[in-house]
């Protein structure tokens, strides 16, 4: 008498096999998924395979068929593909500068990396460099006038006109 054990090992395999055993009995018996036998007829161009072709002459193209070409050729010369999404910006205008004013010298592209209190004062690490107070920021005429560690940031001012910015820790 089989253990409880072997009868379960015996119904899984069972349970494995039969869906199997029943799909390619099925596929046996109503055939394969295509025909089982085909037949062609010969064609009537077959009978002049010997015979000389001439060429077969394209019609004259119509104005709206050249029209066609020309603006399939004028996309073939452009950077994109024309998109719905994809707007051509106008290029920007500079505002004009009387000519009384100055001209103002747009504050430099730095990134404060992190702030460092001792007590010999704050220092500001500006792309990878240690900064203290009153150093130029980038070789312009900005220069740092504050550290502030708790508010994590710094604040820069232009020597040649007074304006001020303030950036923090990015």
């Amino acid at each position: 008498m089989p253990t409880a054990e072997t009868k379960r090992r015996i119904v899984s395999c069972v349970m494995f096999v039969l869906p199997l055993v029943l799909v390619k009995s099925a596929g046996m018996v109503l055939g394969g998924p295509g025909p089982s036998s085909a037949a062609a007829a010969p064609s009537e161009s077959a009978a002049g395979v010997g015979a000389a072709v001439s060429p077969r002459a394209d019609p004259e193209p119509s104005g709206a068929e050249e029209a066609a070409v020309r603006y399939i050729a004028s996309l073939r010369e452009e950077p994109f593909g024309p998109s719905p999404l994809y707007f051509q910006r106008e290029e920007a205008t500079a505002p004009e500068v009387e000519e009384g004013e100055p001209e103002l010298t747009p504050p430099p592209e730095f990134t404060v990396q992190a702030i460092m209190a001792s007590s010999s004062g704050n220092t500001a690490l500006i792309n990878g460099r240690p900064h203290r107070v009153d150093d130029p920021v980038g070789g312009t005429s900005w220069v740092i006038i504050g550290i502030d560690a708790a508010a994590r940031s710094v604040t820069i001012e232009d020597s040649e006109t007074g304006r001020t910015e303030t950036r923090g820790v990015q």
